[in-house]
């Protein structure tokens, strides 16, 4: 049982509780008695005059709960191939380095489960060509990319921080030079990502990844092709959570 001094009716409390009150007592009479709110209140004024604030904990903080926003940002390697007597291109194979970008959106379908959208591409800048096994110069103008979107799924294991993503997709690919471009028929790939996280802050974290996906899409355009492409990377991921 605590005792508390209350300065005054002015504050908006009974009068009853002016001067030396238990809180609770049953020596009050019932419409004097102090509410929830105003025992709220009491304690508030007198943290603030011993010059403490009062403290609201946050019940989402530090967990995976609610919004979802992902950022990914890395290098990888892909390679594309094609049959050489199907494809219209004066190549069959492409393959080098590549940069990754992937966003998602969405929210927890439970705590540590999340369900979201998301937009993946990666894209290789003069990636090296051949056809039959054969060096083909490109003059270091083409370039190709491979675009997905798709449902996300990823399960987090705490309190490691850890996450594995799955993400089923629609892909296509688009090759262009310095006088044309051209896009394959829309596929269907998936990428996979295993990350690890650090949090920065109560819905921050910051960490790293690492990747791999694979596509398998129509030439298109009048050519019977199917163009099978696997690329895998790492690189940075940040999340709002």
């Amino acid at each position: 049982m605590c005792r508390l001094r209350v300065i005054g009716s002015h504050q908006g409390f009974p009068n009853a509780l002016a001067g030396d009150v238990r809180l609770g007592s049953a020596n009050l009479p019932a419409a004097e008695r102090p509410t929830a709110l105003q025992k709220v209140r009491v304690s508030t004024h007198l943290n603030s005059r011993r010059g403490r604030r009062p403290v609201y904990r946050d019940p989402s903080a530090y967990r995976h709960l609610g919004l979802f926003l992902r950022l990914d940002l890395g290098l990888g390697y892909m390679s594309s191939s094609a049959s050489a007597d199907r494809t219209f291109f004066n190549f069959d194979s492409s393959h080098g380095l590549s940069g990754d970008i992937a966003f998602a959106i969405g929210g927890a379908a439970r705590e540590n489960f999340i369900i979201a959208g998301e937009f993946w591409s990666t894209w290789a800048a003069s990636p090296t060509l051949t056809s039959r096994g054969t060096e083909v110069p490109s003059g270091g103008t083409l370039s190709n990319a491979l675009i997905g979107i798709g449902p996300s799924f990823t399960w987090f294991v705490m309190p490691a921080n850890v996450s594995f993503s799955v993400t089923p997709s629609l892909t296509w690919m688009s090759f262009s030079d310095a006088f044309d471009s051209f896009q394959t028929d829309v596929g269907f790939g998936t990428r996979f990502a295993i990350g690890k996280q650090w949090w920065v802050g109560p819905h921050w974290g910051i960490g790293v990844t690492g990747w791999f996906a694979f596509s398998v899409n129509r030439e298109g355009g009048g050519s019977d092709a199917t163009w099978s492409t696997f690329e895998g990377g790492l690189g940075f991921t940040g999340t709002l959570n």
